[in-house]
C-alpha cells in the first residue's frame, strides 16, 4: 500500500478540527469522485487483505457509504463483496449502510431472496440487512417461519427504523399505525419469551389503542400452564454445585492476578448484601426469576472476566479498533444490583403485562460486546419458572454457559481459537 491513502486519513483527523467535517468538505470539490475512487483503490480495501487503524478504518467507512449513494452497478458489486468478504468487521458493515445508500438496487443486494433472508453471524449486520428487507417492501410473510435470529432482526429493524438516514422512526411508525399484517406479526412476537422485548421496543412506535386490544384479544387464547415448582432435593443440589462453581471461579481470578491480567472490572465480587429483599423487588417488577440464576446472585455473586492478559499475543478487550484481537468470550454475568437498576429504568411491569408477555433479563454481552466492539446481548426470560433457563443471544442454557466456561479457565471463545493460549480442562 502506497502513501496516499494514510496520509489523505492522517489529514482529515490532523489536530485541530473534526474529521468528518474535513472529509465532507473534501467532498465537495469537482474531482472529488476520481480522488475518491483513487483513495479506495490506494486503501487496499477491495483486497480484503489488511486491518485498518482506527483512523484509516473511519475515513474508509465514509468512503464506502458515499460509494453506495452515487450508486450504479460497480459500485454496488464492490460493496456486496466487501460486507460479504471482509475480515474487519466495522467496514463489512459500513458496506452494508453504502447499500441502503445506494437505492433499490442497492436494497436487493444486501436483502438477499425474498424468505431465503441470510442469517450473518453479526447481528448487527442482520439488523442492517432487515432494514433492506423493509426497504424493498417485503410483507412479514417472508420473515414468518424463518429462524429465531433473522425474527429478532426484523423486530430491531422495525424498532429503529430502516434507512440509512432521515426521518426512519416515522417510515417504521406508518408501516405499524397502519395495522394489518406487520402490526400482527409484532404481535407474536410479544408473546414469544425470546423476541417479547424487541417487540415492545417496537410497540413504542405505535399508538396504544391500536395494539392493546390485539394484546387483550391474543391473551384469551395464550395460556400457558406453569411449570412444577422445584423441590427441596433440586435446590439443594443446585446449590452444591454453584458454591464448587464459586471455589472454581476464586481460582481462576487468583491465577489471573498472579499472571498480572489486566481486568475491566472487578472479576469476582460476592453475594449483595439484603440479597433477599432485592430478589423481592426485582420480582415485583419483571416476574420470577429462573431460579439457577437466583441462586447464582445468593451463593455466587457476579462475575466479570473481561480484560487483557499481558503473555497473550491478541487482546480480549479492545480499545483501539485495529488492534489484533481474539473473541475469547471471558464470562460475565451481570449482579442482581445491575439487573435491578436495568428494570427499574424500564417500563416492564410484571402486575401490569398480559400473562405470556416476557422481560428479557440482560446477563452479558455477546462475546462481540465483550470485546468491546458493537455487538449482541445475552439474557434470559422472566417471568420463568424454569430450573436451568435457555438462553437468548447464544445457545444452551444458563448453568450450561457457567460449567463451559469453568472448563475453559473463563474463556469458553479460545474452543473455536486455533492458536489459543488455553486449553479446556478435562475431568
Amino acid at each position: 500500500m502506497t502513501q496516499g491513502f494514510t496520509a489523505f486519513a492522517a489529514e482529515m483527523y490532523a489536530p485541530g478540527g473534526k474529521g468528518m467535517d474535513r472529509l465532507r468538505d473534501a467532498s465537495e470539490a469537482p474531482d472529488w469522485p476520481a480522488r475518491r475512487d483513487a483513495l479506495l483503490a490506494d486503501s487496499g480495501v477491495d483486497r480484503c487483505d489488511r486491518t485498518y487503524m482506527p483512523t484509516e478504518r473511519c475515513v474508509l467507512e465514509e468512503l464506502l457509504v458515499e460509494l453506495g449513494r452515487e450508486g450504479g452497478p460497480e459500485a454496488i458489486v464492490r460493496l456486496v463483496k466487501i460486507a460479504e468478504d471482509h475480515p474487519q468487521r466495522e467496514l463489512r458493515i459500513r458496506a452494508l449502510h453504502g447499500l441502503l445508500a445506494a437505492g433499490p438496487a442497492g436494497h436487493a443486494a444486501a436483502a438477499g431472496t425474498p424468505g431465503a433472508p441470510s442469517i450473518d453471524d453479526d447481528a448487527v449486520a442482520r439488523t442492517v440487512r432487515a432494514r433492506a428487507v423493509l426497504l424493498r417492501g417485503d410483507g412479514p410473510e417472508h420473515a414468518i417461519g424463518t429462524p429465531l435470529p433473522w425474527r429478532h432482526a426484523v423486530l430491531e429493524a422495525l424498532a429503529r427504523g430502516f434507512s440509512d438516514r432521515g426521518a426512519h422512526r416515522l417510515e417504521s411508525a406508518r408501516l405499524l399505525a397502519a395495522g394489518g399484517p406487520w402490526l400482527a406479526f409484532v404481535i407474536d412476537a410479544l408473546f414469544d419469551p425470546q423476541l417479547a422485548k424487541a417487540a415492545q421496543f417496537v410497540l413504542g412506535n405505535v399508538p396504544a389503542e391500536r395494539w392493546k386490544p390485539l394484546v387483550a384479544a391474543r391473551k384469551k387464547v395464550d395460556k400457558t400452564p406453569l411449570a412444577k415448582a422445584p423441590s427441596a432435593t433440586q435446590k439443594k443440589a443446585l446449590d452444591a454445585e454453584l458454591a464448587v462453581m464459586r471455589a472454581e471461579l476464586e481460582a481462576i481470578v487468583l491465577t489471573l492476578r498472579k499472571e498480572r491480567f489486566a481486568f475491566v472490572a472487578e472479576p469476582l465480587r460476592p453475594p449483595p448484601k439484603g440479597f433477599a429483599a432485592k430478589l423481592r423487588k426485582l420480582e415485583r417488577r419483571i416476574g420470577r426469576v429462573p431460579l439457577a440464576l437466583a441462586r447464582f446472585w445468593a451463593v455466587v455473586g457476579d462475575v466479570d472476566l473481561r480484560g487483557n492478559h499481558p503473555s497473550w499475543k491478541k487482546k480480549t478487550y479492545v480499545a483501539g479498533g485495529g488492534d489484533p484481537h481474539w473473541l475469547a468470550d471471558p464470562l460475565v454475568v451481570t449482579s442482581l444490583d445491575g439487573a435491578l437498576a436495568d428494570a427499574e429504568d424500564g417500563d416492564f411491569d410484571a402486575r401490569e403485562a398480559p400473562s405470556s408477555l416476557r422481560y428479557a433479563l440482560d446477563l452479558a454481552g455477546d462475546d462481540v460486546t465483550k470485546a468491546n466492539f458493537s455487538g449482541g446481548i445475552v439474557s434470559v426470560a422472566t417471568p420463568s419458572s424454569a430450573i436451568d433457563p435457555p438462553l437468548t443471544g447464544r445457545a444452551g442454557t444458563f448453568l450450561e454457559m457457567l460449567r463451559d466456561a469453568i472448563a475453559w479457565g473463563g474463556f469458553p471463545g479460545f474452543a473455536t481459537i486455533d492458536d489459543a493460549p488455553i486449553r479446556r480442562r478435562t475431568g
